[in-house]
């Protein structure tokens, strides 16, 4: 979903303003997602695989798209079926979902950039859910460099299982598995060899197996071997049946009154396998890791009668993590940082307090460099899923929770809802130098973007005003003037001047970020947030005339609506449109004019946030609103109540009803 921040300037002298336009063919700093869906033909016989292309400019903000559809690929609609159910009158439907197993992956292959998505269809009864046709899977892959999709692998099944797929693709590993039969035989059947694992660069089989392999590599410290798992490698299994007494040999499984001797290996995407044996060591190092001079391990230490993950230089072992915690590490994926989790336990019961801390470590000299609160309390429970050595993914059970930590700052962001990990390897510039992997927010100025020197838009993790927006940037977008101060900095604009205090900002990469409210609140500008990451902000000397140029695509409203008209609830109708004219501007939010001059900006009842956050839809109370702008008396108005605040160069004006906030009306001071 594509984000956008749009500033529409009031004065004469900012609208010819140069502002600096990064095309996204010039920038370095694009990332490219793809996108697989289908489409519905005109005739409603078959669907079609469609590709969209994004092109996301980091330095700007802004967004472009390319769709391809493929009808070579097509899939086609038996007469007595609909697409997805769309025809009820119909008994059957073609569905094209393989449920969980839904993924894109990306992978830069020898001949270029390649995405792949597991796609899977059938035909099922509408009123039984049964399927009564084979289940169709299938491997389509997207050549990002000659925009051709082909077909790489398709499999048929008649399992019952709703949920299997028989094929399965990897995160990290540039190879694909396949199960031709599932029924075939039994699963403890260990000399049976039903999965084929495939290269992707070749499409050619570089393994036989009983079973899928397994990408524990996302979790390499995990004891269990000899070595830590290598990322871009898979775990197979491999089984030999053995003669004579199994307990003369290693590891070994029974089936059938047949024993068969386990080997693991790492495979690799070229054929390449490597064995992996036991720990032999797990009762007093699970693993170990040596880095230039220093060596890591998670040890045991027999005096303290603890585990510690710490380093040594040649001899004994120095603790990095708590005696009275439970430690979970991860390495970044070129060494560079380590990070320790100390989850603390009750010294008599060893079970978790619910309270930990994260220790960031320097691994070429083992000196700790954070040591970092609770990112969250209330979900203690997280993995650390790396980006680059530099930013890393902080993901909670609950992905409301999640975040973004930049290790070498300790600043945490908020995570808004987008997946990195599927898109990470088509980003053109480096993690390291962001807050956060997410596509900032656009700003436009005009229809014209503002370029961002180094980080756009984020969301701090924590904190009352959390949208922070850079500072020099945004200044340079409405034409104000930022001067250093002993405390902080001062904003000029016209014959307003703003103050705004070193502690309440964020400097990253010798760029100040401060808080988004602060700037549009004291300054004069109205900012209207909507639910799909548009942010509206406006000034009150915009005209009608200028709001067309500047939003070409902006609607005139041609129904009743209501405004706030001298701090009253007015019902504006057709007898009144030679006067007042509203457009619907980038989705919800409503712009009035009188005789041509900015009256108000009404945020719509849904969706819709204000620069603080408050939400503005159903289940959302005014609490919220209250805790963030303050208790004032309410005006009461028909059914509704009107809470106003002032701001500087106008009212902001939150209409409630049954304790719910249904609209927020930005009314100007200097009507005309």
């Amino acid at each position: 979903m594509r984000r956008k921040i749009i500033i529409v300037a009031a004065l004469i002298a900012m609208l010819v303003t140069s502002v600096s336009v990064v095309s996204a063919k010039d920038s370095s700093r694009i990332r490219t997602t793809v996108a697989f869906t289908y489409s519905l033909s005109s005739d409603k016989s078959e669907v079609i695989p469609t590709v969209t292309v994004t092109s996301q400019d980091y330095s700007t903000g802004s967004a472009q798209q390319q769709s391809y559809s493929f009808p070579n690929q097509k899939i086609s609609i038996p007469a007595n079926a609909s697409y997805n159910e769309m025809d009820t009158s119909k008994p059957e439907s073609l569905r094209t979902s393989c449920g969980s197993y839904t993924g894109t992956y990306h992978f830069q292959m020898s001949s270029g950039l390649k995405a792949y998505q597991v796609d899977c269809y059938s035909v099922y009864n509408n009123k039984t859910g049964n399927r009564t046709q084979p289940k169709h899977s299938r491997i389509l892959e997207f050549d990002l460099k000659t925009k051709k999709l082909r077909v790489l692998r398709s499999v048929d099944s008649d399992s019952e299982y709703t949920g299997y797929v028989g094929l399965e693709m990897y995160r990290n590993f540039k190879g694909y598995a396949v199960k031709t039969d599932e029924k075939a035989v039994a699963h403890e059947d260990y000399s049976s060899k039903k999965v084929q694992v495939y290269s992707l660069e070749t499409n050619k089989p570089i393994a036989v197996l009983n079973d899928y392999p397994r990408e524990e590599s996302i979790n390499p410290l995990t004891g269990n071997y000899d070595k830590i798992l290598d990322i871009q490698a898979v775990v197979i299994q491999e089984y030999e049946l053995l003669k004579g007494n199994a307990a003369n040999y290693g590891y070994s499984i029974s089936y059938a009154g047949k024993s068969y001797l386990v080997k693991n290996y790492q495979l690799y995407a070229d054929g390449r396998k490597t064995e992996l044996f036991g720990n032999k060591n797990i009762a007093t190092k699970r693993w170990e890791k040596k880095i230039g001079s220093l060596r890591y391990a998670y040890y045991y230490d027999s005096k303290k009668k603890a585990w510690f993950v710490g380093y040594s230089k040649g001899g004994s072992y120095f603790p990095l993590s708590e005696s009275s915690a439970m430690a979970i590490a991860s390495f970044s994926p070129n060494d560079k940082y380590l990070l320790i989790s100390n989850y603390f336990t009750d010294p008599k019961t060893r079970k978790r307090t619910g309270k930990y801390t994260t220790t960031v470590v320097d691994t070429s000299t083992a000196k700790v460099l954070h040591v970092l609160p609770a990112f969250e309390e209330y979900n203690r429970d997280h993995g650390f899923q790396w980006i680059s050595d530099d930013l890393v993914y902080v993901r909670f059970n609950n992905p409301n929770y999640s975040g973004y930590l930049h290790v070498p700052t300790g600043i945490l962001t908020k995570h808004e809802g987008e997946r990195y990990y599927d898109n990470a390897s088509l980003y053109s510039g480096s993690y390291s130098n962001l807050l956060t992997p997410e596509s900032p927010y656009e700003i436009l100025i005009d229809g014209r973007n503002v370029s961002y020197s180094t980080q756009g838009p984020f969301h701090l993790y924590k904190g009352e005003e959390q949208w922070m927006i850079p500072l020099d940037d945004f200044a340079r977008g409405i034409g104000a003037a930022v001067k250093t101060t002993k405390s902080g900095w001062q904003v000029s604009q016209n014959n307003q001047v703003l103050d705004i205090s070193r502690e309440k900002a964020v400097i990253f990469r010798n760029q100040a970020f401060v808080p988004f409210a602060s700037l549009t609140e004291n300054l004069g500008i109205v900012a209207a947030i909507e639910v799909n990451y548009k942010l509206l902000l406006f000034t009150n000397q915009i005209t009608e005339e200028q709001l067309k140029v500047a939003f070409p695509k902006a609607t005139l409203v041609d129904y009743d609506f209501k405004a706030l008209i001298d701090g009253k609830l007015t019902s504006l109708d057709e007898s009144t449109r030679e006067v007042y004219h509203m457009y619907r501007v980038e989705g919800e939010t409503l712009v009035l004019f009188q005789n041509g001059h900015l009256v108000s900006v009404i945020g719509a009842s849904y969706p819709s946030k204000t620069a603080r956050g408050v939400e503005l839809h159903e289940g959302k109370g005014k609490n919220a609103m209250l805790k963030k702008y303050g208790t004032v008396k309410p005006k009461k108005d028909g059914e509704m109540q009107l809470y106003t605040y002032k701001m500087n160069d106008y009212d902001m004006t939150f209409a409630t009803g049954n304790d719910l906030v249904k609209a927020v009306y930005f009314t100007f001071h200097n009507q005309e």
